[in-house]
């Protein structure tokens, strides 16, 4: 008798257990997180390669932590924003340790955070385009890029650089 509950017991929870990770697989409404430029650069590379030869990539060097007291005191956090990737969103930069690989403008500055778009296959993502569908990534908004390329701040004069 013992034999026959632990085995129920035992299929019981492997039900419960498959039922919680289907459920979380294919929950509708799956967040993109962000997951930094290099992971673009394996289909991308000829556009990652462009990139990280200019300054976007390199914005968050500029941002020494004895500098940022100096340089950003009162606006330190949209000083952070415009150097690094997905600043106050959910799991976008927060750390310089721990989110090293968002620590730059990437491409998810302008694209969104790409877990989604990165997890499908080339495969899927040429079928899914040819049919006009979702490629999981926003196409990029040049209204964003005047959240920090505003013509209308003085920045020289702002930072006394």
């Amino acid at each position: 008798m013992k034999g026959k509950k632990a085995v129920l017991a035992v299929g019981f929870a492997a039900v419960l257990l498959g039922a919680f990770v289907a459920a979380h697989l294919f929950a509708e409404g799956d967040e993109a997180e962000f997951i930094g430029s290099k992971k673009c650069r394996k289909c991308h590379f000829k556009v990652y390669r462009d990139w990280a030869k200019r300054g976007h990539a390199k914005a968050f060097e500029p941002l020494k932590p004895e500098d940022m007291d100096k340089v950003c005191d009162k606006t330190k956090k949209k000083c952070v924003a415009c150097h690094v990737t997905g600043y106050g969103k959910p799991g976008g930069f927060s750390d310089p340790e721990k989110d090293k690989h968002l620590a730059e403008v990437g491409c998810e500055a302008c694209h969104g955070p790409g877990s989604l778009h990165a997890d499908m296959s080339p495969r899927d993502l040429r079928e899914i385009k040819k049919k006009g569908g979702d490629l999981k990534i926003k196409m990029a908004d040049p209204e964003a890029c005047v959240y920090c390329h505003n013509p209308h701040i003085n920045f020289k004069e702002l930072y006394g650089e």
